[in-house]
């Protein structure tokens, strides 16, 4: 028999922000996030873990937010969420992966300089931690292929791979898998 609970959530929200997105966050935590980057982790019953707000988080004021739906841009490296992966862009074109220590909000660069597309990553995008092989895969949809990164290593990015893809929107993640979905494009046209 399941059940449905339900918990008030107090955060901190700057002029700037027009609202807050919720995701899970491993299998036990929700993370929650405004658009300026403030954040609050809490378990299932809704006790809080963890609240804070990441710094240096620039971003191109024509740039979509990354708090948008389906855009994973950060992960729990750990069940108890003390951990959290996440992207950091330094500009247009570069970012990199960075480590959250929700313990202290302290952050440290894991991987620096990959080269993604800020401006096309904003939705459909997808970053994973893989445990038993201490790297990180990364995913983003283009309009017309996924940009993939296999396997970066600390401060060792992988090859970018590129899969042709028409309208790439959706991907789901089983263990350290990735599943996208597709549009059908028509060859007519």
């Amino acid at each position: 028999m399941s059940s449905l609970g339900s918990f008030n959530l107090k955060m901190l929200f700057k002029d700037e922000d027009e609202g807050v997105e919720s995701y899970a966050l491993g299998k036990e935590h929700l993370i929650f996030w405004t658009d300026t980057y403030a954040y609050k982790i809490v378990d299932f019953s809704g006790t809080s873990v963890s609240e804070g707000q990441l710094e240096g988080m620039s971003d191109n004021e024509d740039a979509l937010p990354l708090t948008q739906i389906n855009c994973n841009w950060f992960c729990a490296m750990d069940d108890g969420a003390k951990r959290v992966m996440f992207v950091r862009f330094i500009d247009l074109t570069t970012a990199d992966i960075c480590v959250l220590d929700t313990s202290n909000n302290s952050v440290t660069v894991f991987c620096a300089g990959l080269k993604i597309e800020r401006a096309m990553f904003h939705n459909f995008c997808w970053l994973n931690y893989n445990v038993e092989e201490k790297s990180v895969q990364l995913a983003y949809s283009t309009e017309t292929q996924v940009k993939y990164f296999r396997s970066i290593g600390q401060e060792n990015p992988s090859a970018e791979l590129t899969i042709e893809c028409a309208n790439p929107n959706i991907f789901f993640q089983k263990d350290n898998t990735m599943m996208m979905a597709n549009n059908f494009k028509d060859s007519t046209n």
